[in-house]
């Protein structure tokens, strides 16, 4: 995909484990494969969230996020504005 392989800046990728949609391992698959060598391995990070939807919820009807979904994404644009982010794929396990 060589639009992912001109991105030079910090990405990150969310996925959400119950999605009936996009195709999370075949889509991490190609993430990591755009981002492989030339050092930009580093701008990727990848969260998926076991049990939510593809609408980040836990039901189709739910009005709650995906638990840690925010903290999450708080944390991650708190380490890209300091500087310190590296690269990281994380599953978070849910209750």
């Amino acid at each position: 995909m060589p639009a992912l392989k001109a991105i030079t800046v910090p990405l990150l990728a969310v996925y959400w484990g119950a999605d009936q949609i996009v195709p999370v391992d075949r889509s991490i698959a190609a993430l990591r494969e755009a981002f492989a060598g030339s050092g930009r391995a580093r701008l990727l990070t990848i969260r998926v969230f076991p049990g939510a939807n593809h609408g980040l919820l836990m039901s189709p009807r739910g009005l709650d996020f995906a638990p840690g979904y925010l903290a999450a994404m708080q944390g991650w644009l708190s380490e890209v504005m300091k500087g310190s982010r590296s690269s990281a794929e994380t599953r978070t396990s849910l209750p």
